[in-house]
This record gives C-alpha cells, structure tokens and sequence, in this order.
C-alpha cells in the first residue's frame, strides 16, 4: 500500500512538474511571439531652414533628416510595448545656432544634431482606454498647452504614468509626469515633481466641451509652482460655421523672485466654410499682470501659435493681444495657407505694439506616403518705441518632405 501511495505521489509531481513546464514553454511562447509579431512604422523628414535676422551677422540655413522608427509589440499578459527610436543628422556644415552648437552669429534655429528612444512606453489596452508608463508623446486638444511640438526635429516627450480613454460622448486624460524631454535634449531632460495633467472632454451634437487642469513644477530649489485651468468649446466637423472659444486661468507662485501672480487666457476663432475653402477670424489674449509676468504656455506646441517665425514662443512679460485672419484655399491639389498677425501688448505702460506678421504655406500631398511643405514666415517689427522687446525684423523659409512608412 505504501508503495502504491509513494508511486502514486511521484506521478502527481511528475504530472505537475509536466504542466508547470509546458505553462511556462506555452508563456515562452507567447512572449516570443509578441515580440517578434509586432507592427513597424517609420518617418523620414528631411527639411531646409532658412532665417534672416536683423542684427545676426550671418545669415542661418539648418539642412537636417528627422528619422523616427517605431515598434509596438504584440500583446502579451494583456501588455504591450511601444519603443520608437528617434534620430536627428545634419546635411552638411551646420550654418545654423541650434541652441547647443555654440554658433551664436546665427540665429536660432533649435534642431540639434542627436540621437534617443524617444518612445519607451509599457501600456494596457483595454475595450475604450489605454493605460501604461515609460515615456510618450502626450498630446492633448489642440496641443496649446500639452503637445509634443511636433514642428521641430526632436519631438518632445514626457516620463509618466497616464491613462486615455472614452466612455460614451465623454473621453479623460490623466497623467502623473516626473520628466519632460525638451526638443533641444537628448540625454537628462528635465526633472519635474507635483507635475498632473488632467483633461475631460464631451461631445455634443453642434460640437466638443473639453475642460482642463495642469499644474506643474521643476524639480529643483525655486519651488515656483504653476497651476492652469480652463475650458473650450469647439465646433464640429458638419457645418459650414466654425468656431472655437477657450478661456482660462494661470496662476503661478513665486513668479519673479518671490512674487506670485494670476493671470487671463482667452482665444475666439470664427469662420466659414465656402465650399472647399475656409476663412477664419481670430483673437487670442496672452495676459500679463502689471507688465512683470504674463501667460506662459510651457508645455505646449507653440509653434503653432502667434506666427511661424518663432517670435513668441514665450511670452513677453508685457503679455500678447495677436489678432489675425486666415485664409484656406485648395488650388490643383495644392493647399494654401495664409495667415496675417498684429502683435500688441496686453501691459502698453511702456511700449504699445510690437510688429505684424504674414505668413505663408503651401502643403502638396504626392500619395498617403509623401508629402511636400513650404513655409515662409516675415516678421516686421514695429522700431519706433525702444521698448519694445521684439524690435527685430525675422523672416524664415522651410522647405521639408515627409515620407511614412
């Protein structure tokens, strides 16, 4: 009996052991093949930038090719992992400051050369939200406040934990960030702490709710916090009216050398849609308080704002008042872009304009893999008041293709 009992006991271990080894093998498996049966995709950006600058005793011309490669994993244990490899290389001598390069008898033009996992990001997909951590792109409404700058060479990129979904008419986004990686870094980025993006929006029938709040803070001695919450509302994609209204509140503590401040957000856009054409009317306010701080949009991708030669990218402690009209017309598969700026100051105590702007842009898509950009930007500065802190005439010319693959 203790024979049989003793075999008996053998063969259950043995049995165990057999379908221990074939969970883990059917694991190995499983793991082996979402990594190697993933989805590929990749960009090449090669682009020729241009800036003539008053006051820069050469002329800057930055030739340089944007290479990003992705791979998304498949799924294994219900995760995934996104890795995209980022690669930014000049063409030619660099003719060009690109902020780290130390060619200062250039102007600015802020593609460093450099290479990084621009993407490393481990997340669950479920039926309507993606959740994960590692570092991603993060890219909220229309990018004013939180975007990846996706204009420039090097896209920024947050560490974070975060989590997008939708539920219904409503969607949510939140995430805890610790770093940001800035377009002109490739290696350290910046530390944050105290740093959460929260966004909610709700669609309707004539268009979308969205409301917000970010508040965030560098991880070092200044303790200078920053708080911005507001909301918008947009129109939908039917229709021929277009608009979009957004208001909202910064307030910032320890904002110069102890002084904290609170200061207004607004931005109205009107339009039409005259058959394949549209015409928009703007306004957007950048306020200040008492011309010592005013608005600033930290995190978001500014260069879509208040023209494209760069000018305001941070906003004078004066605060901006940009009014422009826009105009989008199609023409033999060629879409152009034409856009006209006045820049005034919210604070004039002491200066009242600071210059106007025209700029320009002709888009041509060859196929859905390649594409073809021009871009001209002119900057004319208003010179009469000595006060004014953009008294400096830009004008920029780029000219990229996008191919995807």
């Amino acid at each position: 009996m203790k024979k049989i009992v003793g075999n008996s006991v053998i063969a259950m271990a043995v049995g165990i052991g057999l379908n221990t080894v074939g969970m883990m093998s059917a694991q190995a498996a499983g793991f082996n093949e979402a990594m190697t049966n993933g989805s590929f995709q990749g960009s090449l950006r090669p682009r020729v930038e241009s800036v003539d600058q008053n006051g820069k005793p050469e002329k800057a011309t930055a030739a340089t090719l944007r290479g990003a490669f992705q791979y998304t994993t498949g799924e294994w244990a219900g995760l995934q992992l996104k890795a995209e490899l980022e690669t930014v290389m000049g063409i030619g001598t660099e003719k060009y400051n690109s902020s780290t390069n130390g060619k200062t008898q250039y102007p600015v033009v802020k593609d460093p050369t450099g290479g990084h996992f621009n993407r490393l990001f481990l997340f669950h997909k479920g039926g309507s939200y993606t959740a994960g951590i590692g570092r991603d792109e993060i890219i909220y409404d229309n990018s004013r406040w939180v975007g990846n700058v996706g204009w420039r060479q090097n896209h920024q990129t947050f560490n974070s934990a975060k989590i997008d979904g939708k539920a219904g008419a409503m969607s949510y986004h939140a995430a805890v960030v610790n770093k940001r990686m800035k377009i002109a870094q490739y290696d350290t980025g910046e530390a944050l702490k105290s740093t959460y993006f929260l966004n909610g929006g709700y669609d309707m029938s004539f268009g979308k709710l969205s409301a917000y709040y970010y508040t965030y803070e560098p991880d070092n001695d200044l303790n200078i916090s920053t708080q911005t919450y507001g909301l918008s509302l947009s129109s939908g994609k039917s229709g021929s009216f277009i608009y979009r209204v957004e208001v909202a509140t910064q307030e910032r503590d320890k904002a110069n050398v102890g002084a904290d401040a609170s200061v207004n957000y607004a931005h109205v856009i009107g339009g039409m849609k005259v058959s394949n054409m549209k015409f928009l009317l703007g306004y957007e306010l950048l306020g200040s308080e008492d011309g010592n701080y005013s608005v600033k949009a930290d995190f978001g991708t500014n260069h879509k704002f208040n023209g494209f030669a760069d000018q305001f990218l941070s906003t004078p402690d004066a605060g901006l008042k940009d009014t422009y009209v826009t105009a989008i017309i199609p023409v033999a598969g060629v879409k152009f872009v034409a856009t006209y700026h006045s820049f005034t100051p919210d604070d004039t105590t002491n200066f009242k304009d600071y210059g106007t702007e025209l700029d320009l842009v002709a888009v041509k898509k060859i196929s859905k893999k390649v594409s073809l950009v021009a871009k001209y930007a002119d900057y004319s500065a208003d010179t009469d008041d000595a006060d004014n802190p953009k008294k400096t005439d830009v004008s920029k010319l780029i000219v990229q293709a996008v191919y995807k693959f």
